[in-house]
């Protein structure tokens, strides 16, 4: 049985899915399995995929129809045979000699392993480096809400399958973006610690065609799922208090895209009624440009990032 299982969701990325496969494939340890759930690709993904599965024992090819990240992800859970789950995405590049750092490390199966990670775009890199750290639970999840911290992504972390399945934990497939968090929120209610590693072991390519840059609809919107489902799962204010910014923030944002019935109108008011003037200055401003003038906050954002070329 390998240690690790790495799932990664393919669609559509025939450009990039031969770096990432090399990176993992072209390290010294052996004792992993990859499996490649192609998302009814339209390119050549598939027959990139049927390539390395023919080419490579440890890599594992399957194909389905198109339903989505969370779906694929969910359909590598139920073959993955490793202790550990890593869901790389087929489009990044795994550090060298990762996989021989995390086999010294994952040794608890009742914890979640955390690295760091360098996003890189075609002309710069940026560094989001951890230090070695022994989370709870309860601190582990408080840092999933906080954007300077390790975040709610699934890239930079290794799951245990034993924790994954004894509590049934899968992707939500009704959520297309904050998907990872949810998944997160859940397996740490689960476990016991988190772990953090002062190593960086991905590399995220940053790209204009990536789910995060697409126009804005009801796919962006249902991050709003992901906050309400956290505020009710939890009695820890200080989760409840980010999630319910997070969600007065989105809802101005995605209020001119998506019918209105998709928002709770009595939470939105209750947050605004209740919560709004304890929320953080710079939280408030956030939240004012995407309700008075989110063109502004759109042209502040082009500013901060106006050096970076993204990868097509």
């Amino acid at each position: 049985m390998p240690k690790i299982s790495i799932i990664l969701p393919v669609y559509n990325v025939e450009k990039y899915l031969e770096e990432c496969l090399d990176s993992l494939l072209n390290q010294d340890y052996q004792n992993f399995e990859i499996l490649l759930i192609n998302d009814g690709s339209k390119d050549n993904s598939s027959k990139i995929c049927k390539k390395y599965s023919e080419l490579y024992e440890n890599v594992i090819h399957i194909d389905k129809k198109n339903g989505g990240v969370s779906s694929a992800r969910n359909l590598g859970i139920e073959n993955a045979n490793g202790k550990f789950l890593w869901f790389v995405d087929p489009d990044d590049i795994v550090a060298q000699d990762s996989l021989n750092e995390l086999d010294k490390i994952l040794i608890d199966d009742n914890v979640l392993y955390i690295f760091g990670y360098k996003k890189i775009y075609k002309n710069l890199e940026e560094n989001f480096n951890l230090e070695n750290d022994k989370l709870t639970s309860r601190d582990a999840i408080r840092n999933l809400m906080e954007e300077d911290k390790f975040c709610g992504y699934v890239w930079n972390k290794v799951f245990s399958k034993k924790i994954i399945e004894k509590y049934n934990l899968r992707f939500d497939e009704k959520i297309s973006m904050n998907e990872d968090m949810k998944f997160c929120f859940e397996y740490l209610k689960n476990c016991k610690s988190a772990v953090c590693i002062d190593k960086i072991m991905y590399f995220y390519r940053c790209r204009t065609s990536s789910a995060i840059n697409k126009s804005i609809g009801i796919k962006h919107a249902s991050s709003l799922l992901c906050y309400k489902y956290i505020m009710d799962n939890t009695d820890d204010e200080c989760v409840i208090n980010k999630c319910k910014n997070y969600y007065l923030r989105s809802y101005y944002k995605y209020r001119k895209f998506v019918d209105i019935s998709f928002f709770d109108i009595e939470l939105v008011e209750s947050i605004i009624k209740e919560n709004y003037k304890n929320f953080k200055l710079n939280d408030k401003l956030k939240i004012s440009m995407y309700k008075y003038s989110p063109n502004l906050r759109n042209f502040i954002l082009k500013i901060k990032n106006f050096k970076k070329i993204y990868f097509e």
